[in-house]
């Protein structure tokens, strides 16, 4: 489920993904990525290793969120798979 750009909505690995209805198996949602960061700093703050994982997926996420905004001028809720260098937004 781990990309460079946030959390999958379901594993690759998953009977499911990429079949039918791709707008909601594939994509990257900004709110299920919000709420792993924020179980993991409410929850697992004390642990080093989580924090590592913390850092890293929050880091994704701004790079990918700000890099789409500085490109279109707009937030999405969702993001797909990697597309030359960048993350195709779906609309």
């Amino acid at each position: 489920m781990w990309t460079p750009y946030g959390l999958r909505s379901l594993s690759k690995l998953s009977s499911q993904f990429k079949k039918n209805n791709n707008y909601w198996t594939n994509p990257i949602w900004i709110q299920i990525n919000y709420l792993v960061l924020r179980g993991l700093k409410l929850y697992y703050s004390a642990d080093e290793k989580a924090n590592k994982i913390y850092k890293d997926l929050r880091d994704n996420l701004i790079e990918n969120v700000c890099g789409n905004y500085e490109r279109t001028g707009f937030f999405f809720e969702n993001y797909n798979k990697e597309r030359n260098g960048w993350v195709t937004i779906l609309y």
